[in-house]
């Protein structure tokens, strides 16, 4: 397994030849004729939560993760057993763990388990993302989000500004010229706009991200 400093975007999304894929009905059949301690384990909240932005709600139609018995093998599949992997749905797929993610199957005990799957899985995950398309839709939500904040702050000047000017005329006090306060609501009137607009674009780039593509169950 390689040490932590050595997993580049190359080796992380290698991860993803290691692991094991397979449709629903034949996993469950594999995993119901294995032995006690050698089945698969389903995690349940909030330890699956990293693998719910596809489920149409997180109350009856969760997503269900399952983690290998030795901590390295993942699989996830929609509440109507569907595989999602790699082109179905990049952003809650399974990947293979570089260190096990269950605490019983390291020897130096949970709090260091939790420590090395955290470096060399979750901090990785963090950075690159589970696939290339994964991470170059990433950074065009947090492009749109970063947008999105600087409108809201200048909107809210010019929104604090706009009051500032009712109150003048309310009080007859002259706080600036006239031919700025119509720059103020101007400004104020097309930050707005465009905040609205691109709120709205958001919403649907994240019903875009964050469905799955309805590729087939079977596996790669």
């Amino acid at each position: 397994m390689p040490n932590f400093w050595e997993i580049d975007s190359k080796i992380h999304y290698f991860r993803n030849k290691l692991n094991v894929e397979c449709s629903w009905s034949d996993f469950k059949k594999l995993n119901d004729r294995l032995p006690e301690g050698y089945k698969w384990k389903q995690m349940m909240p909030p330890t699956d939560s990293m693998h719910q932005n596809t489920a149409p709600n997180t109350t009856t139609m969760r997503n269900r993760k399952y983690v290998s018995a030795d901590g390295y093998f993942e699989a996830v599949y929609s509440y109507n057993g569907k595989l999602l992997n790699e082109g179905m749905a990049d952003i809650d797929m399974g990947t293979y763990n570089y260190a096990p993610s269950t605490k019983k199957h390291l020897k130096w005990g949970s709090i260091q388990a939790k420590g090395t799957h955290g470096i060399k899985d979750v901090l990785p995950y963090l950075i690159y993302k589970n696939t290339k398309n994964d991470l170059q839709k990433m950074y065009l939500l947090n492009i749109i989000n970063f947008i999105c904040i600087f409108l809201i702050i200048f909107e809210w000047i010019f929104f604090i500004r706009l009051i500032l000017l009712f109150l003048g005329f309310y009080y007859h006090i002259i706080l600036i010229d006239d031919i700025f306060e119509i720059y103020f609501l101007y400004a104020f009137i097309f930050f707005a706009l465009a905040e609205i607009f691109l709120l709205g674009e958001r919403i649907e780039f994240k019903k875009y991200y964050f469905r799955t593509s309805g590729s087939s169950n079977t596996g790669r």
